[in-house]
């Protein structure tokens, strides 16, 4: 075989092998949804079920709508007996919640009210924001301002025993502090641009929250900080106080900015404030496009969730994370030894419990963000929300309605037929379900239809969905939906005949050796279950390359949508002769080599055809076939025929019956072999004449080759 021809079938072939090594196949058979973790249910929609730690739903207590003022934003709330006090944006109003009225008092000319403070003295206290001001409220009089600190934002207030009045400002991250006679100093001068939070700890000293480094202080007195807690996060937002020693605080990866309606020159964020804010937006009614911000080199990937939850035990110092959320945390409240997180963008009540140490989803509001969880008594609570701003009472003993929980959009992968729904819960809980062949359900989805003793009577599709109604008293700790993918017949993307000569020989794989595991490894297969992309992929085969005349091979791509077992089968056919014969069954490679030395000299093809039988009964197999480019069957040499001889040239004519001449070549001495050229100068006939001159006294040695390789030689006496 001539050599470029055996190295140019080689690099084809290894070019091939690369690109067509077998799939992982999976059989068909019935298959089933399975919620049963936390983690499974909380891509659903829960709004009035409670989603506990372990995977349980449970009719949640129900919201009750109580008042909406007409301000864009909750930002403050202060009760006072049975009232609360309300302080807004953007247009900086403050309200006097009395029982479900609720009644606009004063407006500020700053546009919001961050925060709003009872002094010991039983003085309220109103910090106001942008360029804001701490202002006192002084029955039918107008509010008086009592403390100007010349900052752009006044962020958070708190008193402490001796009627002292901390102040948390920005963009120069200063503490304020205003004695009981309002004289005014510089408590803490952070290197921070922002002082977000504070709260004092059950001694008494004053805690603070930072951004943008996400700092945790404790200032025990005038220009004496230490950094409790350094989270790697932007902005450390709220922070809850567990008696007898026990502070929570969250971090969020993104700071949160006011957005005003305010013209650039009342209201124009400095150069060192907060970048702008992704969604969910806290400070906004409406989204927005957030500009790009550029990590600083300590921040976490890109990746990192929206929010951490710590606790920090005071005797020992030591922050320790409970809960990383993609939610955004809002607001932390403790009460009774539960603790209760505020949410956004969906508006989800969580509460944490440290006795089990387990984060249970309590309910959804019907607005963006939770901003706000006041206690009115043991059983009762005042929530706030914004987008839209509203206020609620939650009271576990308000009279049950049925409670709803919707599944996620389940995706069997290929059209389906849809078995039995089963639920692990009570008896009394229903079910429905819909299905169609679009990631989101819209009009081409079929409607909502309830479940026939279990049995799903939703028509067969690619994707479902379910919705289940829980009545009171009430729970659920798992689902399983069974289905059964439609069987779709296996495709052939690829068929070819490599150059000839050429058979590939099955490496046997050499044994794999059992896979070790550390404890740590058991430990998180035991809490999340390894997903097919992390599974440990079979070996590829890999074949042995053999060079014979006559060797032929053909190699092929194919897979099935259903994940089937392939098998294949190959027939040959003469290109003049329209009927099929058996070449080899049962092929479970997507490669098969045979040898053609035995065959009479023509124009062939192949039929493969793949079948999912292995996977399927047999009954319900299907097939797809695919023909093969022709190729050559020529185990006959050229003909090499002298038609004439002179004393300066030799005359001769090349035939080729089967396949096409590729090479024609002399020589004087039987070493060095030249090309020689046809008289019509193009070597594309079966039949080709040459002429070449004689070199006196010296013999001539002719060769010429075919495609597939069969050489024939001539030698002519000088």
């Amino acid at each position: 075989m001539n050599p470029s021809l055996r190295t140019s079938s080689l690099l084809i072939t290894a070019a091939l092998l690369l690109h067509l090594t077998p799939t992982t196949t999976h059989t068909t058979e019935q298959q089933r949804f399975t919620l049963q973790t936390y983690d499974d249910f909380a891509p659903g929609e829960n709004p009035t079920t409670t989603l506990t730690a372990d995977g349980t739903l449970l009719p949640a207590p129900l919201p009750t709508p109580l008042a909406e003022p007409t301000a864009e934003n909750i930002w403050a709330i202060l009760p006072e007996a049975d009232k609360h006090w309300i302080g807004t944006g953007t247009d900086g109003r403050l309200y006097l919640l009395n029982g479900k009225n609720l009644e606009a008092t004063e407006k500020f000319q700053e546009n919001f009210i961050h925060s709003i403070v009872r002094r010991q003295s039983g003085k309220i206290n109103i910090a106001t924001s942008p360029d804001g001001k701490i202002y006192e409220l002084r029955g039918k009089d107008k509010p008086a301002v009592i403390f100007d600190p010349k900052a752009k934002y006044i962020w958070s207030m708190v008193c402490d025993a001796q009627d002292n009045l901390y102040i948390a400002t920005g963009t120069d991250g200063i503490i304020y502090k205003l004695n009981p006679q309002n004289q005014s100093e510089i408590y803490y001068d952070s290197d921070e641009t922002h002082i977000r939070t504070l709260a004092l700890d059950p001694q008494g000293r004053l805690l603070a929250g930072s951004a943008n480094s996400g700092y945790l202080y404790l200032i025990p007195a005038k220009d004496t900080a230490v950094v409790l807690a350094a989270t790697g996060l932007q902005e450390v937002n709220s922070i809850a106080v567990a008696p007898p020693d026990l502070i929570y605080f969250s971090a969020n990866a993104t700071p949160q900015q006011p957005s005003t309606n305010q013209s650039p020159n009342q209201n124009q964020t400095p150069q060192n404030s907060f970048p702008t804010t992704p969604r969910p937006q806290f400070f906004q009614t409406r989204p927005t496009n957030p500009s790009p911000t550029t990590p600083r080199p300590d921040r976490q990937s890109s990746q990192q969730k929206a929010s951490h939850l710590y606790a920090l035990h005071l005797p020992t110092l030591y922050p320790h994370k409970i809960w990383e959320s993609d939610d955004t945390i809002f607001t932390l409240t403790h009460h009774q030894d539960t603790l209760y997180i505020g949410t956004g963008p969906a508006g989800y009540l969580y509460t944490y419990t440290p006795t089990t140490r387990s984060i249970n989803r309590l309910l959804k509001l019907p607005s963006e963000s939770i901003t706000h969880i006041l206690p009115l008594n043991p059983q009762s609570w005042l929530i706030a929300t914004n987008n839209p701003p509203r206020l609620y009472t939650l009271d576990p003993n308000t009279p049950h309605t049925p409670h709803t929980y919707t599944s996620p959009i389940l995706d069997a992968q290929i059209h389906s037929q849809w078995g039995h729904l089963k639920i692990h819960g009570s008896p009394t809980i229903t079910a429905r379900t819909r299905s169609g062949n679009t990631p989101t359900p819209d009009k081409s989805w079929h409607p909502w239809t309830p479940t026939q003793n279990g049995r799903i009577t939703s028509p067969p599709a690619r994707y479902i969905q379910y919705e289940l109604t829980l009545p009171p008293h009430t729970s659920l700790h798992r689902i399983d939906l069974y289905y059964l993918n439609k069987n779709i017949p296996p495709q052939i993307s690829q068929f070819h005949i490599l150059p000839p000569n050429v058979a590939f020989n099955l490496i046997p794989n050499s044994p794999t050796s059992p896979q070790s595991v550390t404890p740590d490894q058991l430990l998180n297969y035991l809490t999340t279950p390894p997903s097919s992309s992390s599974t440990p992929k079979p070996e590829t085969n890999r074949f042995q390359p053999e060079e014979r005349r006559g060797l032929r091979t053909a190699l092929w791509k194919a897979s099935d949508p259903n994940g089937d077992k392939l098998r294949f089968t190959l027939h040959f056919q003469k290109a003049d002769d329209p009927t099929p014969h058996l070449l080899a069954e049962k092929i479970n490679e997507t490669l098969f080599s045979w040898d053609t030395a035995g065959w009479p000299d023509g124009r062939y093809r192949l039929i493969l055809t793949a079948t999912d039988e292995p996977s399927n009964y047999k009954t319900n197999a299907l097939t797809t076939t695919a023909t093969s480019e022709i190729f050559y069957v020529d185990n006959t040499p050229p003909t090499i025929r002298v038609n004439r001889i002179s004393p300066e040239s030799i005359e001769f004519t090349i035939e080729e019956e089967a396949s096409e001449i590729t090479s024609v070549t002399t020589s004087t001495d039987g070493h060095e072999f030249l090309p020689a050229p046809p008289n019509d100068h193009i070597i594309d006939t079966p039949r080709e004449t040459f002429t070449v001159t004689r070199d006196k006294g010296k013999p001539l040695f002719i060769r010429a080759e075919d495609a597939c390789g069969n050489i024939s030689s001539r030698f002519i006496e000088p």
